[in-house]
Protein backbone atom coordinates (compact mmCIF):
# COMPACT_ATOMS: atom_id res chain seq x y z
CA UNK A 1 0.00 0.00 0.00
CA UNK A 2 1.32 2.93 -0.70
CA UNK A 3 0.84 5.86 1.43
CA UNK A 4 2.19 8.97 3.21
CA UNK A 5 5.02 6.91 5.51
CA UNK A 6 6.70 4.40 3.08
CA UNK A 7 7.50 5.29 -0.84
CA UNK A 8 8.13 9.39 -0.41
CA UNK A 9 10.93 9.56 1.84
CA UNK A 10 9.16 11.40 4.51
CA UNK A 11 11.24 13.25 7.18
CA UNK A 12 8.89 14.56 9.77
CA UNK A 13 11.71 17.11 10.27
CA UNK A 14 12.08 18.13 7.14
CA UNK A 15 8.28 18.74 6.31
CA UNK A 16 8.08 20.77 9.27
CA UNK A 17 10.68 23.39 8.83
CA UNK A 18 9.42 23.82 5.12
CA UNK A 19 6.04 23.88 7.00
CA UNK A 20 7.42 27.06 9.44
CA UNK A 21 8.62 28.96 6.66
CA UNK A 22 5.26 29.16 5.00
CA UNK A 23 4.68 31.99 7.90
CA UNK A 24 0.68 30.58 8.41
CA UNK A 25 1.21 32.31 11.95
CA UNK A 26 0.72 35.50 10.02
CA UNK A 27 -3.17 34.66 8.14
CA UNK A 28 -6.21 35.43 9.21
CA UNK A 29 -8.53 33.15 10.62
CA UNK A 30 -11.08 33.57 8.12
CA UNK A 31 -11.27 33.98 3.88
CA UNK A 32 -14.37 34.70 2.10
CA UNK A 33 -14.74 35.16 -1.34
CA UNK A 34 -17.86 37.39 -2.18
CA UNK A 35 -17.99 36.35 -5.79
CA UNK A 36 -19.36 33.30 -4.46
CA UNK A 37 -22.89 32.40 -2.85
CA UNK A 38 -22.10 30.95 0.80
CA UNK A 39 -24.52 27.83 -0.22
CA UNK A 40 -21.77 27.41 -3.11
CA UNK A 41 -17.99 26.90 -4.44
CA UNK A 42 -15.48 25.15 -2.35
CA UNK A 43 -14.86 25.40 1.72
CA UNK A 44 -11.21 24.36 2.93
CA UNK A 45 -10.26 24.19 6.85
CA UNK A 46 -6.31 23.98 7.58
CA UNK A 47 -5.55 23.76 11.54
CA UNK A 48 -2.65 23.21 12.92
CA UNK A 49 -0.63 23.53 16.41
CA UNK A 50 2.74 25.13 16.70
CA UNK A 51 3.95 25.33 20.46
CA UNK A 52 1.35 26.26 22.95
CA UNK A 53 -0.72 27.88 19.96
CA UNK A 54 -3.64 26.42 18.12
CA UNK A 55 -5.24 27.90 15.00
CA UNK A 56 -8.30 27.12 12.13
CA UNK A 57 -8.17 28.65 9.18
CA UNK A 58 -11.65 28.94 7.20
CA UNK A 59 -11.47 29.57 3.22
CA UNK A 60 -14.15 29.84 1.65
CA UNK A 61 -14.08 29.67 -2.51
CA UNK A 62 -10.35 32.10 -1.76
CA UNK A 63 -7.46 31.75 -3.49
CA UNK A 64 -4.71 32.46 -1.61
CA UNK A 65 -0.92 31.98 -2.06
CA UNK A 66 -0.02 30.65 1.16
CA UNK A 67 -2.67 27.87 1.08
CA UNK A 68 -1.48 26.83 -2.18
CA UNK A 69 2.03 26.57 -0.96
CA UNK A 70 0.84 24.24 2.11
CA UNK A 71 -1.50 22.19 -0.44
CA UNK A 72 1.78 21.92 -3.12
CA UNK A 73 3.95 20.52 0.40
CA UNK A 74 1.02 18.16 1.07
CA UNK A 75 0.81 16.99 -2.22
CA UNK A 76 4.24 16.10 -2.91
CA UNK A 77 4.61 13.44 -0.25
CA UNK A 78 0.86 12.60 -1.06
CA UNK A 79 0.06 9.43 -3.96
CA UNK A 80 -1.71 11.19 -6.87
CA UNK A 81 -5.21 9.30 -5.89
CA UNK A 82 -4.93 11.15 -2.45
CA UNK A 83 -3.52 14.37 -3.84
CA UNK A 84 -5.21 18.07 -2.68
CA UNK A 85 -6.86 20.24 -5.53
CA UNK A 86 -6.98 23.83 -4.69
CA UNK A 87 -8.44 26.40 -6.37
CA UNK A 88 -6.43 28.02 -9.36
CA UNK A 89 -4.98 31.39 -8.73
CA UNK A 90 -6.83 32.78 -11.74
CA UNK A 91 -10.39 32.75 -9.09
CA UNK A 92 -12.27 35.81 -9.83
CA UNK A 93 -12.61 37.10 -6.00
CA UNK A 94 -13.19 40.62 -6.06
CA UNK A 95 -16.67 41.22 -6.47
CA UNK A 96 -17.14 43.48 -3.57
Amino acid sequence: MDHLFTDHGFKAKDFFDRLSKLNLDNLDSSYTNRCIPPDSGVDYILSYTTGAKTAKITIHSYYLESMQQVTDLLNSYMSSIYRIEYLPKETKQDCD
